[in-house]
């Protein structure tokens, strides 16, 4: 018989870990919890934040052995300069960790293309400005 107390305390802070190399360097990740994937969400969600998506993502699942994220706030403006050749597999990890697939991961990409916000006629109109 399923014992909910059990899962819970089983799985409770224990995402996977895995150490990858980009460029030589060893770089620690850790799956998201479900409310760190669910805040990566509204994150991404936000139009002013969305440029930032993938860096936070790599903010939330490069951690020490105890859990803490190695990237700070004020960090992500120099980690979204970074080549995409060093980011990319790191994020890539990180949502592999996280339960997410490759079909959930390119939907979370699709999904992360700007949303209308009706702040602005091209917003309004996705046609709008391609007259021809």
């Amino acid at each position: 018989m399923f014992d909910a107390q059990k899962f819970l305390s089983t799985h409770r802070n224990n995402a996977p870990r895995e150490t990858i190399v980009v460029r030589d360097e060893e770089i620690p990740c850790q799956g998201l919890s479900q409310l760190q994937f669910e805040q990566w969400g509204d994150y991404k969600a936000v139009k002013a934040n969305r440029d930032y998506a993938t860096v936070k993502l790599l903010q939330l699942g490069v951690v020490d052995e105890n859990g803490k994220p190695q990237f700070s706030d004020s960090q992500l403006t120099q980690l979204i300069e970074l080549p995409a050749a060093i980011v990319e597999p790191i994020a890539r990890k990180i949502l592999e960790l996280s339960g997410v697939g490759a079909e959930v991961e390119k939907a979370l990409v699709k999904n992360s293309e700007p949303i209308p916000t009706g702040d602005s006629e091209s917003d309004s109109d996705p046609g709008a400005g391609n007259e021809s």
